[in-house]
């Protein structure tokens, strides 16, 4: 179906595949040439070991469930061929608890197998090849990909196929949200900073160490360094701090890419680089909104909808309010009065009855504020009933991120009003 001289992924799956030349056992095309989840050139070949072992694990685990492999094509959300979704459905319908990576190894068995199979059967790898007319030389691929499976010689290893019973899965084990991961009220930290990746981590850590839960790779820096450098990095740096003191981690990162269009693409690029959260802006139309919703909903993420510059903000959010009932697990909204703004006048804790009105239609939805709020302001914040209190350079511009973090949380708990 395709032609193998022109993609190395391709090859390497009609050669190796259980059953033969079929572009089925890992569909490479659709990283080579459709840009499904993402493109990788096809001319690329030192990736496509890796890739094509990966996909073809994958892959047999869709075969084992009797589900078509078009699937895959929404369900795939990165080269690393996620199975969560089908981990998800397999557990419900087993009573047995499955995860990505053990799905992962189970393909991974039975494509050994398979291959054991085969060579009872009288195949040896000098079957691994293509007709010569093609002209593709395959050695230094299969090579790199026998490697990695663990064979010998393109020959796996029997004590290799370990059987182990998944653990029973918990009667009414649900998903957490992220947004559920935290007890109100709580500091969001927005770094919103122009500084290396190591400033920003060892702010995010000070505030971390100081009570903040949620930490936040602000739209600068996100844009200065990348998603994919940046949110690794915070998440890292708290790791290896909760390691560090014997504590658990708890971290919430946010990634403000105040998302103005292509929701689901750009929620998947954030959720992709181990983000808890996207930001989406409420201004303009809903379809963005319900796109990076959906892809949250589907990683058990959240998005949170900020209201910057959107000129009635209570009628929006009523609406949005409306519109969005029943998803109050995946969804924040953010009461926003941006820094260009608030620097000009006063911070949005000057908005007291805007604030409290904001809390009161959004319901049981999570609301965050965030513009100008610092020590001494935050009081008037969290008295309105905002679960979180967004501060950026009140803290990463003190001169002890750690115990200015400390004493705003401890000024919003003693203001925060006790919901029922």
């Amino acid at each position: 179906a395709y032609h193998p001289a022109k993609a190395w992924g391709i090859a390497l799956s009609y050669a190796t595949t259980s059953r033969g030349g079929c572009h089925l056992g890992a569909y490479t095309i659709a990283f080579e040439i459709l840009n499904s989840p993402e493109y990788v050139s096809p001319e690329d070949a030192a990736s496509k070991p890796s890739l094509v072992k990966r996909m073809q694990d994958a892959f047999a685990i869709y075969d084992s469930a009797i589900i078509c492999k078009y699937h895959s094509l929404a369900l795939f959300l990165s080269l690393n061929f996620e199975l969560d979704d089908l981990a998800k459905a397999i557990s419900a319908a087993t009573g047995l608890h499955y995860t990505d990576e053990e799905l992962h190894r189970i393909g991974a068995m039975i494509i050994d197998v398979e291959r054991l199979f085969n060579i009872s059967a009288g195949l040896t790898p000098e079957h691994d090849t293509l007709p010569r007319k093609f002209k593709v030389n395959l050695a230094p691929l299969l090579k790199e990909y026998y490697k990695l499976r663990g064979w010998v010689n393109g020959v796996p290893r029997r004590e290799a196929i370990q059987l182990r019973k998944p653990k029973p899965a918990k009667l009414g084990e649900l998903a957490i949200t992220p947004l559920r991961r935290f007890t109100p009220p709580q500091v969001q930290v927005a770094l919103d900073m122009d500084a290396s990746i190591e400033v920003i981590c060892d702010i995010a850590v000070k505030a971390y160490s100081g009570g903040a839960r949620l930490i936040e790779a602000g739209t600068p820096a996100l844009k200065r360094h990348g998603a994919d450098n940046l949110v690794p990095a915070l998440i890292n740096s708290i790791r290896r701090y909760c390691e560090s003191k014997g504590e658990p981690y708890e971290a919430i990162v946010v990634a403000d890419a105040k998302t103005m269009d292509v929701g689901n693409l750009e929620a998947r690029i954030m959720f992709r680089s181990g983000a808890d959260a996207i930001v989406v802006l409420a201004i303009g139309g809903d379809e963005k909104i319900f796109e990076a919703l959906s892809e949250a909903i589907r990683r058990d993420r959240a998005i949170i909808i900020d209201f910057i510059q959107v000129e009635d903000p209570l009628a929006r959010l009523e609406d949005l309010a409306r519109k969005l009932k029943g998803y109050e697990p995946w969804v924040m909204f953010c009461l926003h009065r941006g820094i260009s703004e608030h620097i000009r006048s006063r911070g949005i804790h000057d908005s007291k009855t805007l604030i409290a009105e904001a809390r009161k239609i959004a319901g049981n939805f999570l609301l965050s504020v965030a513009g100008g709020i610092k020590e001494g302001t935050a009081k008037e914040v969290a008295s309105c009933g905002a679960e979180v209190c967004v501060v950026g350079s009140a803290i990463y511009n003190s001169t002890n991120p750690r115990e200015t973090t400390q004493r705003i949380l401890q000024e919003i708990r003693e203001h925060y009003p006790l919901r029922s």
